[in-house]
């Protein structure tokens, strides 16, 4: 009897265990869980099953993305594109972060990366692209310069004496005086002298 109930709470615990995985997996995805028509933004890739898919998948409100391409791994959260002849997805967008809105399949408890959930898309689009711009450094100030001392006064400086321009000649001296006297003072002594001698030879002559 009580291996029997044993079981059966084993049992239950196991049951309730996969419940909530199931809802957790619903909630991690921000998805219904129910039909319902949303709007999914993800990066739209090759599927599995040659089927596009949209991985890492939310109904969050993207408004715009760093950088259109993308690439992450097929993994959940994802879901499966369906009706994109019909509804003429554009496959450049392959590879890109899209928006899409349709109806999105209740959930299932087998919906997995193999057999993803399935929306049926409607419209589709490219999710802007805003590139955020550099967070502006401001210049760093700059340091107040000391003053400097004044520089000493310059001692002043000698007139230079300019010489003189010559013409590179004597010049010659004015004559200021006459040569007559001296020729007539030449001839005073000359007469003194011959006195003299005459004078001389008389008394040389007396005494003889």
């Amino acid at each position: 009897m009580v291996r029997y109930l044993y079981s059966a709470i084993v049992a239950g615990l196991l049951t309730l265990a996969v419940a909530a995985i199931a809802v957790q997996q619903g909630h991690a995805q921000n998805f219904p869980t129910k039909d319902a028509y949303v709007t999914v933004t993800g990066c739209l890739q090759q599927g599995l099953k040659h089927r596009l898919v949209l991985t890492n998948a939310t109904t969050d409100n993207i408004a715009s993305v760093t950088e259109s391409a993308c690439s992450t791994p097929i993994a959940e959260p994802l879901v499966e594109v369906h009706d994109i002849h019909e509804f003429k997805v554009d496959p450049a967008l392959i590879g890109h972060w899209v928006e899409m809105s349709g109806r999105l399949e209740h959930f299932d408890k087998h919906d997995n990366a193999r057999n993803p959930r399935e929306l049926h898309v409607r419209t589709s689009r490219a999710v802007p692209v805003v590139v955020p711009r550099a967070a502006e450094i401001p210049a760093p100030r700059e340091a107040p310069l000391a003053m400097a001392p004044p520089a000493p006064a310059p001692a002043p400086i000698a007139p230079e004496e300019k010489p003189v321009p010559t013409s590179g000649t004597v010049e010659k001296l004015p004559k200021t005086a006459s040569p007559l006297p001296l020729a007539a003072l030449s001839s005073v002594l000359a007469l003194l002298g011959a006195l003299t001698f005459r004078f001389g030879r008389l008394r040389l002559e007396g005494r003889g």
